[in-house]
């Protein structure tokens, strides 16, 4: 009897503890215009977060999106993705990013004008040196469409066609 209620107790420890990460045989995917993302262990690869939303690597995805990518050291944790003339800011540790056109920044002042603040119902995450990002704000700020298979577990990104 004391083995079965061992046995129970540390079944339930288990399953009260695991905190949602998707395991390797669930990975999920990402295609860009039909086009795989390729992860790597260097690049980091997409999970599931404690809020069941998925973040992906900020830089491999935007930068095979067609962004440039732009650490701003200085600042602890913001980030600037530039494609055209839309950029996005984000922010590490919050859970909503700023969009703003090109022309509304001048690289010479400190702050751009005219920021369109866009939430997050997750934040933005440093884990393993690398940020990750819930994608969907961030490629929909850059009017991709952003939708998602569940039955092949993939993020389906398509460009705004010119």
């Amino acid at each position: 009897m004391k083995k079965l209620w061992l046995c129970a107790i540390m079944l339930f420890t288990f399953l009260v503890n695991s905190n949602g990460v998707v395991a390797a045989s669930d990975s999920i995917n990402v295609t860009i215009d039909n086009k795989p993302v390729e992860f790597t262990a260097d690049s980091g690869k997409p999970f599931i977060d404690k809020n069941n939303r998925i973040l992906v690597p900020f830089r491999v995805v935007l930068e095979e999106f067609g962004a440039k990518v732009l650490w701003i050291e200085y600042s602890q944790g913001v980030v600037i993705a530039t494609k055209d003339d839309l950029n996005v800011r984000i922010f590490v540790g919050e859970n909503y990013i700023d969009q703003y056109k090109t022309e509304t920044w001048p690289l010479a002042s400190s702050e751009p004008h005219h920021t369109w603040p866009v939430a997050n119902d997750t934040n933005i995450i440093i884990k393993d040196n690398r940020v990750y990002i819930p994608i969907r704000s961030v490629l929909e700020a850059f009017n991709a469409q952003v939708t998602w298979d569940g039955k092949t577990k993939t993020i389906i990104i398509t460009s705004e066609k010119k």
